[in-house]
């Protein structure tokens, strides 16, 4: 089970203290018991051969592929950050209306911890909130129009301007940056 340890942590400790269950960054691995848990989304399993049959989009090449739509800055040399409260993806679900979204992303955010609120939302109908840090980002997601572009909006309402760089301030409202995006079909 997928689930954010920030947001419920004393669901997470009374958990990890089962004997069938193993507490890691993102969820919990449990043997039984946890389909009636509230706060916790049930992990999508995709296999092997269709995540290496899944094209990858690389953001850290140094150019701003087409996937990306408004809301997002220049290429870096890690990643392309979002700026602003919002970023658009444009993806080809290869003919499927169901598919799981992989980011490999690293969030900034106002908490300590940086850890940045994330809204996925098809067609206006958000398909996951949570928050998310640094790694491998995964939602799945349900109602593509087979056959033409997706759009995804990536709603992050804490984007917020960095620091001053020795004195210089820096305009853009960053969220998270991605440097690898994957779109694994669940059916066709």
């Amino acid at each position: 089970m997928i689930g954010d340890p920030v947001e419920k942590p004393a669901l997470f400790e009374a958990f990890g203290q089962r004997s069938d269950c193993y507490r890691f960054v993102r969820g919990l691995l449990c043997g039984r018991g946890l389909e009636t848990v509230r706060g916790l989304q049930p992990y999508v399993a995709v296999s092997a051969k269709q995540l290496a049959d899944a094209p990858v989009i690389y953001l850290n090449k140094g150019v701003k592929p087409p996937e990306l739509g408004p809301g997002w800055g220049l290429p870096e040399q890690f990643a392309i950050w979002s700026d602003g409260k919002a970023a658009w993806l444009i993806l080809d679900t290869q003919g499927a209306r169901d598919f799981v979204l992989l980011l490999n992303v690293i969030a900034i955010g106002p908490s300590k911890d940086d850890t940045q609120a994330i809204e996925v939302v098809l067609d206006g109908k958000v398909q996951r909130r949570t928050r998310i840090t640094r790694g491998v980002f995964s939602v799945q997601i349900s109602g593509a129009t087979p056959g033409k572009p997706t759009k995804v909006e990536l709603r992050l309402p804490e984007a917020a301007a960095p620091p001053p760089f020795h004195g210089v301030p820096d305009p853009r409202l960053l969220g998270i940056g991605v440097n690898e995006i994957r779109v694994v079909p669940l059916n066709s």
